[in-house]
């Protein structure tokens, strides 16, 4: 009796076959249902988001163009050149902020772009997270700067993406107006201004070696009219001196207390 149950039972077990038919039956079933639940869903891949590729050249080397955009005494002078300032930012807006460290915060253009520093490599690239005024909250967009040598100069290698559809015209246009063309502007004054020191020194390497024979020959009581009149020619002065009948200079009394203390 229990030998013919057992037949039973094996006859009434699946065999292999039947199994992973049943199997395969299940699992199709599966996913038939997961294409009805994704059929409705939004496509995950966008072939049509928007991106800004720039790459300005400048008369300066990656150093200096490094320091401009991340030292904020000196980019708030490129803010002042900008188109932004021009068309009518108050001149009282919020201060411009930096952080020159990684993950700190910035805040442009009176608080209009603000952000974080991702990453900061010296005279080689900044990756900042960077937002406009206006877009949704929660909406960045990522900014990348890569500077590159470019003969005795410096190419901005720039790339924005992640903004909103629809903003990559203005943005483009704004990079130029506003972060470029016065950056631009700012590092010719630079360098007008470093000309200019060039030349005020290069004149104080012939007036300095004369000055200092003229204090010391003061002190000696040796010095002479014609290193006078050749002092009157030098800046340009009119010494006034006045000889004895040795023919010694002696100080006019612009030089101030007795033989200034030397």
């Amino acid at each position: 009796m229990s030998e013919r149950k057992n037949s039973m039972a094996l006859l009434n077990t699946p065999t292999r076959r039947q199994w992973i038919a049943e199997l395969g039956i299940t699992v199709g079933g599966m996913a038939v249902g997961a294409t009805g639940a994704w059929a409705g869903a939004v496509e995950e891949i966008s072939h049509s988001a928007e991106s800004i590729h720039q790459e300005p050249l400048f008369k300066a080397s990656r150093k200096r163009i490094y320091e401009a955009l991340t030292d904020a005494k000196q980019f708030v002078k490129v803010i002042q050149l900008s188109a932004a300032m021009k068309s009518g930012m108050p001149p009282d807006a919020a201060p411009t902020q930096i952080s020159r460290e990684a993950g700190g915060a910035f805040a442009l253009f009176g608080g209009y772009v603000t952000g974080r520093q991702i990453e900061l490599v010296p005279n080689e690239r900044i990756v900042q997270v960077w937002r406009a005024g206006g877009w949704d909250p929660g909406a960045y967009s990522i900014a990348k700067f890569a500077f590159v040598e470019q003969g005795t100069g410096t190419k901005i290698v720039f790339d924005h993406t992640g903004f909103p559809n629809g903003d990559a015209e203005h943005l483009a246009a704004g990079w130029k107006m506003n972060y470029w063309e016065p950056l631009e502007k700012f590092l010719a004054l630079g360098m007008e201004s470093e000309l200019q020191l060039c030349g005020c020194l290069g004149a104080g390497r012939r007036i300095f070696p004369f000055l200092e024979r003229l204090l010391h020959g003061v002190h000696k009581d040796w010095m002479t009219a014609g290193d006078f009149g050749f002092l009157d020619l030098a800046i340009g002065g009119d010494p006034h001196l006045h000889l004895d009948n040795t023919r010694q200079a002696k100080p006019p009394c612009y030089f101030g207390v007795g033989r200034l203390g030397i």
